[in-house]
């Protein structure tokens, strides 16, 4: 990794920026001037699984995906783009091994806050670290809550067009096969998705029996 100079005020507006309204006052001054900015090229292992996370990282430009291996397999649960932050929150707080890998899908430029950093922060600002770090639980807690119930409840071709209409620039950055990690789809699967859509064929959704029909069974 290249480290650019340590106290660049790029990393300390981008940061802050990044952190207003999560945390406010002297409490993201004292963590946006810890900021560092480091410079990295595509397909670097920012985290690998079985290791501690001890960083945060904010996207500044380039993109970072979340992922795991099964079977020789990648599997991708999430990319972050430009100012979005990135870690293995439970990782980085409970301090057991991360399950997951983490990996800059571009050449990209990060804003990094350590573990120390964050420490550091709690000891002089408790209030104000304690109250942030619950907001940030409670948004993932939801965020994963919402994947899960999309995956098992949405189908496929629901999951895609979400997707389309959510992520739009993800489709013009990232390869196919890892739209179709992502959505749980092999690369083939997903083809033949865009395919049926292209030719305009939807899916039928299947018929609910009539409340007299459930209560006669």
């Amino acid at each position: 990794m290249s480290e650019l100079p340590a106290h660049d005020t790029t990393a300390a507006r981008a940061m802050r920026a990044a952190l207003t309204g999560l945390i406010d006052g002297p409490a993201l001054d004292f963590l946006a001037h810890r900021a560092r900015l480091t410079r990295v090229p595509r397909e670097t292992l920012l985290l690998r699984a079985g290791d501690v996370c001890q960083t945060v990282w904010l996207v500044v430009e380039g993109s970072v995906r979340l992922c795991w291996y099964r079977e020789g397999r990648e599997h991708i649960g999430d990319f972050h783009l430009e100012r979005e932050l990135v870690s293995d929150y439970s990782s980085f707080v409970t301090a057991a091994p991360s399950r997951l890998h983490l990996v800059t899908a571009e050449p990209t430029i990060l804003c990094a806050l350590t573990k120390a950093d964050f420490e550091a922060a709690e000891r002089q600002y408790p209030v104000e670290l304690n109250r942030a770090m619950r907001h940030v639980a409670e948004g993932l807690t939801v965020t994963f809550a919402n994947r899960i119930w999309s995956t098992l409840i949405d189908s496929p071709t629901e999951r895609y067009l979400a997707l389309q209409r959510e992520k739009p620039a993800w489709f013009t950055r990232f390869p196919q096969y890892m739209i179709a990690s992502f959505l749980g789809l092999t690369p083939e699967g997903l083809s033949k998705l865009r395919r049926r859509l292209d030719s305009g064929a939807t899916e039928q959704a299947p018929t609910l029996p009539t409340t007299t029909e459930r209560r006669s069974h």
